[in-house]
């Protein structure tokens, strides 16, 4: 991006990890100290993991895995989620609450878990970034719109004074 809103937003969330936010929904471990590679993409990380397999009605599907959701009560793995979306799955693995998909049951580190939620911050910062630069934008093709008819009807009234003269 050309006006370095992406790099703003990659500062704050490097920051987070680096930094710390006091965020009082990350666990405090004992790996609290270490320090993780800022993500670009929840799919850089080993613990999500993509899959394909057929529904229960029998269509393919492309979905993913979270290495850090527990087995299921008779020791086999959870079931994949059945379609592939990125924010789903940096939702659930940053725990994060108001979306469409349950929060990981499992024990996530706190530096992965920090992590995660500094990917999370940077995604929706970059969102309002992208959203305020496209509501300013709006504003200004309005505004501009606005003058433009406004100076056509002077115009228009210039015209029909000079035409009864």
């Amino acid at each position: 991006m050309s006006d370095g809103g992406e790099d703003s937003a990659v500062a704050v969330a490097e920051e987070y990890i680096v930094g710390g936010a006091g965020n009082v929904l990350i666990d405090v471990d004992a790996d609290e100290d270490a320090e993780l590679p800022v993500l670009k993409s929840i799919c850089e990380c080993p613990k999500i993991m993509k899959c394909s397999g057929f529904d229960n009605n029998g269509k393919p599907f492309s979905g993913w895995t979270c290495g850090w959701c527990p087995l299921d009560n008779d020791g086999s793995q959870p079931k994949p989620f059945w379609s592939m979306n990125a924010t789903k799955a940096l939702v659930h693995v940053a725990k994060v609450a108001g979306y469409d998909i349950r929060p990981c049951r499992g024990h996530i580190p706190a530096a992965k878990s920090k992590q995660y939620k500094a990917l999370y911050l940077l995604k929706t910062l970059t969102k309002e970034e992208r959203k305020s630069r496209k509501d300013t934008m709006s504003n200004s093709i309005s505004d501009l719109q606005d003058r433009t008819v406004l100076s056509l009807a002077d115009g228009a009234k210039k015209l029909s004074r000079h035409a009864f003269l």
